[in-house]
């Protein structure tokens, strides 16, 4: 079992109990920071292009109170056309957590926000370490640390209504 998923454990609950419109911001917020801490840029002009359309609707459906971004087809087509060549490690878990905000058609589940959640964590471990991964590479990851403590503090700030 990963560290995430030990630490992360029991907070699903949390996140099915937030209102629906608040579940994409928590996503949006938790892919948007994911992308933008690397230390370094996403090298692959394609996946580059992906994220920054994904996040420009995904934060335009939030803005708009939508509960779910707009082009699920659209999006979910791109990303499989390019998946096969991804090369740059962390960022096919970038992508898929963005096109995870398309998933849904009505609003999006806490169990879909939360693999969205495990998917930036896991991005940004295997763009910061290229060790094997277990829970003590995780653990000595400074970046994933943070990950993992942003995305706690993401969900207690959710969870309150405070800044959402």
């Amino acid at each position: 079992m990963s560290h995430w998923s030990v630490e992360m454990a029991g907070v699903e609950p949390r996140v099915a109990a937030l209102e629906p419109g608040i579940r994409p911001r928590t996503a949006y917020r938790a892919v948007a920071w994911a992308v933008r801490n690397p230390d370094a840029p996403i090298e692959d002009s394609e996946a580059a292009s992906f994220i920054a359309e994904a996040l420009d609707r995904i934060e335009s459906a939030v803005r708009s109170g939508a509960t779910v971004a707009a082009g699920a087809d659209e999006m979910s087509e791109r990303y499989w056309s390019w998946f096969d060549e991804a090369w740059e490690p962390g960022v096919a878990q970038l992508c898929s957590a963005a096109l995870l905000c398309f998933a849904a058609r009505l609003e999006l589940s806490a169990a879909t926000v939360m693999e969205a959640l495990l998917d930036c964590y896991e991005g940004v471990l295997l763009r910061a370490t290229d060790e094997p991964i277990t829970p003590e590479v995780e653990r000595s990851t400074p970046q994933a640390v943070e990950a993992l403590g942003y995305q706690r503090e993401l969900i207690e700030l959710a969870s309150a209504g405070r800044g959402f």
